[in-house]
């Protein structure tokens, strides 16, 4: 009797699941048809290739039929389990010796050197090892390579057998050199095994956003179902083990609550039911091609300015956003630095990835993924200078020629790049190709930071001069590194003294906006033909250095949109206390002002208030307004309502226009009387700065509240139950609250409304047919060539105002559902709303 030589190979549960982690993706090939028994292979023939192509094949077999062993030429065409005995090698010319088999009962694997010693109900049998070739070392065969089967399905190949395979055959090795077989043939056998299949494997999340999306603390399912009972399963869902639950014999449920810990992306997954015989069925993907994206990365927000340098324009932001998990869902963004809460119910969209700005500031960017993931990035914009340099001139006139000027330019904003002067008055083109450059009379701390000789003046102020060699008009010209230019003109000229002798005081007068004049003595100090100042004689105990200049940049110096009829004049002196006589303003006002019930008056700017106060008197004479005061500060001409005696706010309507109605941005504006009628039936409002910016966007809580001033629902006016009530502005909750009620409006799923989001174009439709109750045409075509993008639930509200003449195309046949909503183009289609009730 040979001897016999054992190897025992346990396979137990924890190892069972360490291989679903693990499994080898399934290939195509079938073993059998999915409604026939399993057929098993088993090696047959094969080639070797070394100095020439050799040939080798299966001389006998070893097979089962279920009850006994037995031996055959030829592989049997049906069997429990067949193996090759005896291999003859072509190459070698040479049987196979020294051979050992391995068989499996389903968990253990042992081996055994006489097959005809292998158990009949052994689950699948082969040749694993045996020497062939005939020289001196007569190696054994080495690299081998094994066929087998899990499911009965699909067919394998690795380099051993799991014992609970269905079927395993040898298929092919070295011969104990370095050559491989290849091109093998197998012979195939029918088992009589009928296996239960897999016939359903889904996967899905409890997401809110998605269930095909999953972000840490979500739960995944796998729904597992089989075509015959089964007594166990076993899965892997993210590469850890499931909780499975059996449902019924067919139908099984595995789960897993994620913890973060996952590798982000698909999620994989692995299945294996337990037969009662103790066959596992493997799967590693879903029957219905579902899939489950893990995602806990919120999308990467990258930002650039388009300004390099300062600039005088609107400056544009570009946001880069990405997100490899679920995709980019949402982005806005809004002036400030917000946390991605602000973004809930604020922001505005970005459009084609940027938005533009008019002024510096902190700016957050929002982003938000597919499954709710959210990152804000802030980017400050500090390029942005609009204001023009301003520029301070001074003389003194008391002595001969010549006679020196001296400047003083502030860049308010950026730095002073370059400044010129020129005799006469010059306009700015001027100095392109003339004027001589202005050198500062005094330096920086460290002179190459602020003066360079190519490149100019380069820091934001500094003190200058130049000598006027004779009387008249000189012209001062700067520039800054944001481009803004101005210019500004002084009259050089003597001083003028009246009176003879010693027994009175002298007047002394100046046309440049700056006078110095001794004490008590008599002044007259003017600025053009805009201003003039009188001052009596005996006014001061000093002498007085006094200066008039026109301010440029009347930012916060209108604070209700006050309406001017002169420019602002900052009116200064050397001295804080006040003149012991009153002195004389006279001012040069615009005599357009003065219709209807409109006239003017002189006013102070209280610094400390930040309000203007008006001079008491003040008499009008032609197209000059004249009053005392015994201070200086800044002062303008302000237009007054009669009235009421206060001062009228720019675009504040007076009984000049017809309709009573004054914007000063909607002359000639294409929804100009649109506007003007919206405004008269009380659909709408204006700004208080005397604006009605037609051009601005609509937001959802303002729609909402010009639809209820024009419907005028019968309906309560409670205060909005949404989820973001409190963001909803005290001026809109009424007609929000009405517009709910009446059915004109609805919020969203998540509870809010968002009053602050730009309307969309499909939103106006759909609270314009909810108005009017209308229904649209069966078709469930739009007719626009946009119609994919219209979604389902404003698709007939749409048609319906569509066919209704309330709402159009952009004119290339398009609605744009997506796109948002002017001002002047909402209250056009309210209007047209209007008509139709008629």
């Amino acid at each position: 009797m040979q001897r016999l030589k054992w190897k025992q190979i346990g396979i137990g549960l924890l190892s069972f699941v360490l291989l679903l982690g693990n499994m080898i993706v399934l290939p195509r090939e079938k073993a059998y048809a999915d409604t026939g028994t399993v057929q098993a292979q088993v090696l047959k023939n094969y080639l070797f290739t070394s100095n020439a192509v050799y040939s080798g094949y299966v001389t006998s077999y070893v097979y089962s039929d279920g009850t006994s062993v037995l031996e055959s030429a030829t592989a049997p065409t049906s069997a429990k389990w067949v193996t090759a005995k005896e291999i003859f090698d072509g190459g070698w010319y040479n049987t196979s010796s020294d051979a050992y088999y391995l068989y499996s009962d389903g968990t253990q694997i042992q081996e055994v050197a006489n097959p005809l010693l292998i158990p009949a109900n052994a689950r699948w049998a082969t040749i694993s090892r045996y020497k062939i070739d005939t020289t001196s070392f007569h190696p054994e065969i080495g690299g081998q390579v094994y066929r087998y089967s899990l499911d009965g399905i699909h067919v394998l190949t690795g380099d051993s057998i799991p014992a609970y395979a269905v079927w395993g055959t040898f298929a092919g090795s070295t011969d104990g050199w370095s050559f491989h077989s290849h091109d093998e043939t197998f012979a195939s056998y029918d088992t009589g095994l009928t296996l239960p299949k897999i016939i359903e494997v889904k996967i899905g999340s409890n997401d809110a956003a998605s269930a095909s999306l999953a972000k840490p603390s979500d739960t995944i399912t796998l729904n597992i179902a089989s075509d015959e009972d089964v007594v166990g399963a076993v899965a892997t869902i993210a590469g850890k083990s499931a909780v499975t639950e059996q449902i019924d014999g067919k139908h099984w449920k595995a789960t897993l609550l994620l913890d973060g810990t996952e590798a982000e992306g698909e999620i994989p997954i692995s299945v294996m039911l337990i037969t009662e015989e103790g066959y596992r069925l493997p799967a590693n993907a879903t029957t219905d091609g579902s899939k489950v994206v893990f995602d806990k990365t919120a999308p990467s927000i990258g930002t650039s300015v388009s300004a390099q340098g300062m600039t005088k324009e609107d400056v544009i932001v570009t946001a880069n956003v990405t997100d490899t998990g679920s995709g980019v869902a949402e982005t806005k963004w809004a002036a400030g630095d917000l946390t991605a809460e602000a973004f809930a119910a604020g922001g505005q969209a970005l459009v084609n990835g940027s938005f533009t700005v008019t002024a510096n500031g902190i700016y957050t960017v929002y982003a938000k993924d597919e499954i709710g993931n959210e990152s804000v990035k802030t980017v400050e914009v500090y390029q942005i200078d609009k204001a023009k340099p301003t520029i301070r001139l001074e003389t003194s006139l008391l002595g001969a020629l010549p006679v020196k000027v001296t400047v003083t330019l502030d860049g308010t904003g950026s730095r002073v790049w370059g400044a010129m002067w020129a005799p006469g008055e010059r306009n700015a083109d001027y100095f392109d190709v003339h004027g001589e450059w202005l050198e500062p009379d005094s330096l920086c701390e460290n002179p190459d930071d602020c003066f360079d000789e190519w490149e100019g003046i380069d820091w934001e102020s500094f003190k200058a001069s130049f000598v006027a060699a004779a009387y008249g008009a000189y012209t001062l010209y700067v520039r800054d590194e944001a481009g803004n230019e101005q210019i500004q003109t002084i009259n050089v000229s003597p001083p003028i003294r009246t009176g003879s002798g010693s027994s009175g005081p002298t007047t002394v007068k100046s046309t440049n906006g700056r006078l110095t004049l001794p004490s008590g003595q008599i002044g007259e100090a003017s600025l053009g033909d805009d201003i003039m100042l009188t001052i009596p004689a005996n006014s001061t105990v000093k002498d007085l250095q006094l200066s008039i200049d026109k301010i440029a940049d009347t930012t916060g110096l209108l604070p209700r949109g006050e309406l001017l009829a002169s420019p602002i004049f900052e009116i200064l002196k050397n001295f804080p206390e006040n003149f012991q006589k009153p002195i004389t303003l006279n001012f040069r006002f615009d005599t357009s002002v003065l219709s209807g019930n409109r006239t003017v008056g002189i006013f102070y700017f209280d610094e400390s208030k930040k309000e203007w106060v008006r001079v008491s008197g003040g008499k009008i004479e032609g197209n000059r307004i004249v009053a005392e005061a015994d201070h200086l500060t800044k002062y303008a001409v302000l237009v007054v309502d009669s009235a009421t005696n206060l001062p009228v706010a720019n675009g504040q309507p007076d009984t000049s226009t017809p309709d009573g109605i004054v914007f000063s941005d909607i002359t000639g504006h294409w929804a100009e009387a649109s506007i003007r009628k919206a405004v008269l039936i009380g659909v709408v409002k204006g700004y208080q700065d005397g604006t009605f910016k037609p051009g601005k966007t609509v937001t959802r809580a303002e729609f909402a509240v010009m639809l209820t001033n024009a419907l005028k629902p019968q309906a309560t006016s409670g205060k909005p139950t949404f989820a973001d009530a409190d963001k909803i502005a005290a001026w809109a909750q009424a007609g929000v609250a009405q517009a709910v009620e009446a059915g004109i409006v609805k919020g969203y799923k998540d509870g809010t409304f968002r009053p602050n989001a730009p309307i969309t174009r499909a939103e106006m439709a759909a609270m314009i047919a909810n108005s009017l109750h209308l229904e649209a045409a069966s078709s469930s075509e739009t007719g626009f060539a946009d119609d994919k993008e219209i979604p389902a639930w404003a698709r007939s509200s749409v048609t319906a105002v569509k066919d209704g003449g309330l709402m159009q195309g952009n004119g290339k046949g398009k609605f744009a559902p997506g796109g948002m909503t002017t001002r002047a183009e909402a209250v056009t289609v309210i209007l047209n709303l209007l008509g139709k009730l008629k």
